[in-house]
């Protein structure tokens, strides 16, 4: 039996290829707060009000108990097949569910995005929820489709860990519809030009992946090298830098990353590695990374 080692990093880059501007339809500059209205559970209280930056906050007290606090409002919206929603907002308070429930006009049916033990950030940040992110939650349709829907809502619900079921605010100052290609059923080959201590591949378009496979050559000692990725020719984001012993083969977590162009730069005499990126489908979490490279690799090397 031919034996190997399989080294593995896995360390988590939530961050991920930083996407060109998405060039979308705003569905809400939360300008106009008039359609927005704070529901609560029991003994929760939520209210309202505007910010200074011109974001909309909800204010929330869960006064200890168990509860949600949402902002709601009627937004008639037709989905295309794929698209990016573009969500600007902060928040404060302790790690909380945050979700978004986009609800039919029966008011039935419901799909959402579920973020269970979410930080808000205190500055407006850009959070990128694209389509897969977003699933049927429930009803009585036999159509689980997302095609339209009529109301929008984002809640806070509170959560299990330190400080949850107290007070905070979620501030939202923008939300942008961005239609997006379908991915094709088979990506063609990346364009790959190679040069003395670097090499890059092109894939035609932006691609969203969950990491790579680095396939070295097994004869290689230890090499130190650098991922690299872009939307846009020339417009280069460093992802990774990493040190690696011997091996055969390197596996690197890089969730919700997307680019079109992919560059691995190294140190020393090794010879370029083949590139394999794997998809949020391949790879949805770090266990499915660590359960695809144990199927393979030698008793005991993993």
């Amino acid at each position: 039996m031919r034996f190997f080692i399989l080294l593995l990093w896995l360390c988590v880059c939530m961050g991920g290829a930083r996407a060109a501007t998405d060039q979308g339809n705003m569905l809400d500059d939360f300008r106009d707060h008039a359609p927005w209205q704070a529901i609560a559970s029991d003994q929760v209280r939520a209210n309202l009000r505007a910010d200074r930056d011109g974001s909309l906050c909800l204010d929330y007290d869960f006064a200890g108990v168990s509860g949600y606090a949402v902002m709601r409002r009627a937004l008639p919206v037709s989905w295309p097949a794929q698209f990016n929603l573009l969500l600007r907002m902060k928040g404060s308070g302790a790690a909380n569910d945050f979700q978004l429930k986009l609800i039919d006009a029966s008011g039935d049916n419901v799909w959402w995005m579920n973020r269970p033990g979410y930080r808000l950030q205190p500055k407006l940040s850009e959070l990128k929820i694209r389509r897969r992110h977003i699933d049927f939650a429930w009803g009585p349709t036999a159509d689980r489709k997302l095609e339209k829907t009529a109301f929008i809502e984002f809640v806070i619900a509170a959560g299990n860990g330190e400080g949850a079921g107290r007070k905070g605010s979620l501030c939202v100052a923008g939300l942008k519809l961005s239609p997006r290609d379908p991915d094709p059923t088979s990506w063609p080959e990346p364009r790959v030009t190679q040069r003395a201590q670097f090499v890059d591949f092109d894939y035609g378009q932006a691609r969203e992946f969950n990491g790579l496979l680095l396939h070295w050559p097994k004869q290689i000692g230890r090499v130190e090298y650098e991922i690299f990725s872009a939307t846009e020719s020339g417009q280069w984001q460093k992802l990774r830098r990493v040190q690696r012993g011997v091996g055969a083969l390197d596996a690197v977590f890089l969730p919700e990353s997307e680019a079109r162009y992919l560059r691995i730069r190294w140190q020393g005499r090794a010879t370029a590695p083949a590139v394999s990126i794997q998809s949020a489908q391949q790879w949805p979490n770090i266990n499915a990374v660590i359960a695809s490279l144990a199927a393979t690799a030698p008793r005991g090397d993993l």
